[in-house]
């Protein structure tokens, strides 16, 4: 069974936390994050939309 943890050679994965919202938003806001779009809506909305997707 899943338990949201895949550990590999050089890299771990997680689903990703409610507690992680603030790093998420801080790496959207950097001009140089290449892969990452940019949102003006907050912490507050990054939280929310983590919330929802744990959901589904």
């Amino acid at each position: 069974m899943f338990n949201g943890v895949l550990v590999g050679k050089n890299i771990n994965l997680r689903l990703v936390e409610v507690s992680d919202a603030k790093f998420i938003y801080d790496m959207r806001q950097d001009s140089k994050s290449k892969y990452l779009s940019v949102v003006n809506s907050g912490v507050k909305s990054q939280i929310e939309w983590i919330k929802e997707y744990k959901k589904r």
